[in-house]
């Protein structure tokens, strides 16, 4: 119980953060398209807060068999993965199982779909969706607006 209290607790605080980020910074400038995701490890106990303004943001198309192009900020430490996640319109991510690891997904803006197990649901703003390890689940943006989330993805 103590570790699903942790993970939201810190969803919650990732959440809040990227919330205010992407009230003040609307329209991030793209970045140039690279092969692999980038992330940037820095020690969370020492800075208190993660600036996803200061990472340089990574476009990748097809991101895991998906279409379009999904844009990730990544900061990463040794207990978890933590992204801000820019989809253009019409974009996915696509169909991934998490066998070793679970995911947290926030929607900061917008809203899409979620295939949960092979269930599609409807997911907007203010929703989290929870993929646990074992489970499957892609994220489609469906519409003509950009779609801004937060992932966690806990280290297990």
């Amino acid at each position: 119980m103590k570790h699903t209290y942790r993970l939201f607790g810190t969803l919650l605080m990732a959440a809040t953060m990227m919330l205010a980020m992407s009230c003040r910074n609307q329209n991030p400038e793209p970045a140039a398209t690279t092969d692999t995701v980038v992330t940037e490890e820095l020690n969370i106990s020492t800075i208190g807060i993660i600036d996803f303004d200061s990472i340089a943001e990574d476009m990748q198309t097809n991101f895991k068999g998906g279409e379009g192009d999904v844009a990730f900020r990544i900061f990463k430490d040794d207990l978890n993965k933590v992204m801000r996640v820019r989809m253009t319109p019409h974009s996915s991510v696509g169909l991934h199982s998490h066998e070793t690891d679970s995911e947290i997904i926030m929607v900061l803006n917008g809203s899409g779909k979620i295939v949960f197990d092979g269930q599609e649901l409807p997911i907007h703003q203010g929703q989290v969706h929870y993929c646990p390890k074992g489970h499957s689940h892609t994220i489609i943006n469906d519409t003509d607006q950009e779609l801004h989330l937060c992932c966690v993805v806990p280290q297990q």
